[in-house]
């Protein structure tokens, strides 16, 4: 159950199995993602709902998305870029 990738490690993957999918198949997964990979484009993502001022009134979390490259804050810490 190895990524078709082999240089790198899937960032769902946990403790060999696949924390995301229930039935899996790594070879050519099309949801597999290098860590590189998962937080730049969860960073990008965050930067476009802070831009569009999503955060301030988000319904799914408590505490801010926080990029990757963030210290982890406490609530109201971090303000939405506008």
């Amino acid at each position: 159950m190895e990524l078709e990738y082999t240089q790198t490690v899937c960032v769902f993957k946990t403790n060999g199995k696949c924390s995301t999918l229930k039935e899996t198949n790594c070879v050519n997964c099309k949801f597999g993602k290098t860590k590189r990979q998962f937080n730049s484009e969860n960073d990008k993502s965050i930067k476009r709902n802070r831009k569009l001022g999503n955060c301030e009134n988000c319904k799914y979390v408590k505490e801010p998305c926080r990029l990757s490259t963030e210290q982890k804050v406490k609530v109201g810490e971090l303000k939405c870029l506008n």
